[in-house]
């Protein structure tokens, strides 16, 4: 999970294109370290947001969501397919 999304945009004031550049440096990150210790065995186990692997959220206020989860509330609200949404 990636925490602290409140204190990106509410102290930081980071606008939208900094916020997802910072967000994909840190899955990167994190996928660097999975791959490091992976084995075959294991199979693929790397996080992508596309796929609802990854959460972003803030401890301190006890939120969160996956890219799947904000794509299934925004296409309820606009009456279209999910799927659709969550393509980046």
């Amino acid at each position: 999970m990636i925490n602290k999304v409140d204190r990106v945009i509410l102290e930081l004031q980071m606008d939208a294109e900094d916020i997802y550049n910072q967000f994909v440096k840190v899955i990167d990150n994190v996928n660097v370290i999975i791959s490091t210790y992976q084995t075959e065995d294991m199979g693929d186990i790397s996080v992508k947001a596309e796929e609802g692997s990854v959460a972003f959220g803030s401890g301190k206020d006890q939120w969160a969501f996956s890219t799947t989860k904000f794509a299934r509330f925004y296409a309820s609200k606009f009456i279209m397919d999910s799927t659709k949404s969550i393509k980046l």
